[in-house]
């Protein structure tokens, strides 16, 4: 058999094997293939790293986990450089499984930092009726919180929420969004009222119409700052100087096209080498 003949018939399951080793090596050892940087991404990052000393900044996870690809790395890096600038962190969400799933990636971070509970962040937890809370929360937001932590312990307790009565009193809200309720609802009960100028949209979505409505509210000032997508969150993770989850994630697509990209030439060079053969013979 020729070997153009061999090209045009590689067994399939050789091309699944290649494949699968293709993704699997970057997903445990990301090499950092170089992403095109965000801008939006890039502003929003160095924004916040601006935001004064001691600033109260609430971290809210408005997403289920099918969005974890995206906003793991967002949250990994966010926090991180939160913790570095001395923020006050406040952790909390909108969507109930979310809620609970920055509460856990979080406390890796707080732990390297050596972060104090309840001095340099605080766990609030899910807040149930979030459109209800939004509300009520412009006013006395440890009303809303009920007064409680999301372990049942008394919020007076707690020096993180020193001069924190009312949302005038937070400096910036960064939600984590993935769907309703999420950055929209942020804008329009706390950022179109007038009571908290900073509403960072960081989010899983990127399709046309949410590129669009985020990049028009952005556009209009409605919200402060925006990340989109898997670029986004690679993008911050370069400008905080790490190889993350967001960099794992571009490099297994990276190979996996490049893979995918490789058996396509292949077979083609395989099917004109016996078209030339065949077009030869028959003269």
């Amino acid at each position: 058999m020729s070997v153009f003949r061999r090209l045009t018939r590689i067994d399939v399951r050789l091309i699944y094997l290649v494949l699968a080793v293709s993704i699997l090596l970057p997903m445990f050892f990301p090499v950092g293939i170089p992403v095109a940087k965000s801008v939006h991404a890039i502003r929003l990052y160095d924004e916040f790293r601006s935001l004064p000393e001691g600033s109260a900044v609430i971290f809210s996870a408005d997403f289920p986990l099918a969005a974890k690809v995206d906003l793991k790395p967002m949250i990994e890096v966010m926090v991180d450089l939160a913790l570095q600038k001395g923020y006050r962190l406040i952790v909390m969400g909108l969507w109930e499984e979310g809620a609970g799933l920055i509460a856990e990636w979080t406390q890796p971070i707080f732990a390297r930092h050596e972060a104090v509970y309840g001095v340099d962040y605080i766990i609030i937890g899910y807040v149930p009726q979030p459109y209800d809370w939004l509300e009520k929360s412009r006013k006395d937001i440890r009303e809303a919180w009920h007064q409680v932590d999301a372990y049942g312990k008394p919020l007076a307790g707690f020096s993180v929420l020193e001069g924190i009565d009312s949302a005038q009193d937070i400096t910036a809200v960064l939600s984590f969004s993935y769907g309703d309720p999420g950055y929209v609802h942020w804008m329009q009960y706390w950022r179109a009222t007038g009571v908290c100028d900073c509403v960072y949209a960081l989010s899983s979505e990127v399709n046309m119409v949410v590129t669009w409505l985020q990049q028009a509210l952005y556009s209009a000032s409605s919200i402060q700052g925006i990340v989109r997508g898997l670029g986004g969150a690679a993008t911050l993770e370069a400008m905080h100087g790490v190889v993350g989850g967001a960099h794992a994630e571009y490099d297994m697509q990276s190979f996996a096209h490049l893979t995918i990209l490789f058996f396509v030439i292949l077979g083609n060079i395989g099917y004109l080498g016996r078209l030339y053969k065949i077009a030869r013979h028959r003269k």
